[in-house]
C-alpha cells in the first residue's frame, strides 16, 4: 500500500478528506486521525528505489534488532513490485525474526518508532552511524586504508555519540581520529604521522582550540577540514 502526501499531522487530515482551509476538525476526529496517522507512521517504509511511503504487511510486525548484523535483511523488486524478507541464518522454531530501522538518534527512534535505546552499553543504540569512506581520487587512499585496516576500523562503521555522563570516551576518540585520519593531504601533517611511533596517539588527540597553536603534531588546519566533514 502506497501512501501519498505528506509525513506530518496536517498531510494526514488532508488525506482524510478535511479541507484545512476551512474550519477547525472536530477534537475528537482530529485526535482520531491523528493516532491513526501514529500508528501508520511507526509502521511505514521507505522501500528503495521506490520514493514513496509504503505499508507491508507482516513485515511491519518485525521489531528492530540492535544492530543490522543481527537483523534478517528485506528487499523490494521493483519490477515485480515484491517486498521479500530472507534469512541471514538458520532460524530456530519460535525464534523472533527481525529487521533492522537503522542508525538514528533517539529523538528520531522515539518520534516514529516509539522507544529509544538510552542507557544501553552498546554505543550504537544511542549514536549516530555515519557512512565515512577514503574517497576514491585520494592519492593517500592507500596508506589511509592501511592505517585503518591495521586499527580493525571500518570507516563506514563509526558511530557518533552524544556526550554523556558514563558516554564512552572511546567512541568520542575514534570518530576523531578517522574524520582527522580522511582529511589528511600530502604534507605536514602526512610526514608527522608517518614519523610518529603510534600515529593513532596524534590523530585521537583532543581537537585543537580555534585560536593557538596544536595540542598535538598536527595543524589546526586538519582539525578544521575534519569538523567540516563531520
Amino acid at each position: 500500500v502506497v501512501l501519498p502526501g505528506s509525513d506530518r499531522p496536517q498531510g494526514a487530515l488532508q488525506m482524510a478528506g478535511w479541507a484545512l482551509a476551512g474550519p477547525e476538525p472536530p477534537e475528537p476526529f482530529a485526535r482520531a486521525v491523528e493516532a491513526a496517522f501514529a500508528v501508520v507512521l511507526s509502521r511505514a517504509f521507505a522501500l528503495p528505489g521506490l520514493g514513496e511511503t509504503t505499508l507491508v504487511p507482516l513485515l511491519d510486525m518485525c521489531n528492530s534488532a540492535p544492530c543490522a548484523e543481527e537483523a534478517h535483511p528485506f528487499s523490494y523488486d521493483p519490477r515485480e513490485q515484491v517486498v521479500r524478507l530472507a534469512a541471514a541464518r538458520p532460524v530456530r522454531a519460535g525464534a523472533e525474526v527481525r529487521d533492522h530501522y537503522g542508525h538514528h538518534a533517539n529523538g528520531m527512534l522515539l518520534v516514529y518508532f516509539g522507544y529509544h535505546n538510552y542507557g544501553q552499553e552498546d554505543p550504537r543504540g544511542w549514536g549516530v552511524h555515519l557512512a565515512l569512506a577514503v574517497g576514491p581520487e585520494d592519492p593517500l587512499g592507500p596508506w589511509k586504508e592501511a592505517l585503518l585496516a591495521d586499527r580493525g576500523i571500518d570507516p563506514a562503521r563509526v558511530i557518533a555519540a552524544p556526550r554523556a555522563e558514563g558516554g564512552d570516551p572511546q567512541v568520542a576518540a575514534r570518530l576523531r581520529a578517522v574524520l582527522r585520519l580522511l582529511e589528511v593531504q600530502d604534507g605536514d601533517d602526512h610526514d608527522a604521522l608517518r614519523a610518529a611511533e603510534d600515529p593513532w596517539d596524534l590523530l585521537e588527540a583532543p581537537w585543537a582550540e580555534p585560536t593557538g597553536p596544536a595540542k598535538n603534531a598536527l595543524s589546526a588546519e586538519l582539525d578544521t577540514r575534519a569538523l567540516d566533514r563531520l
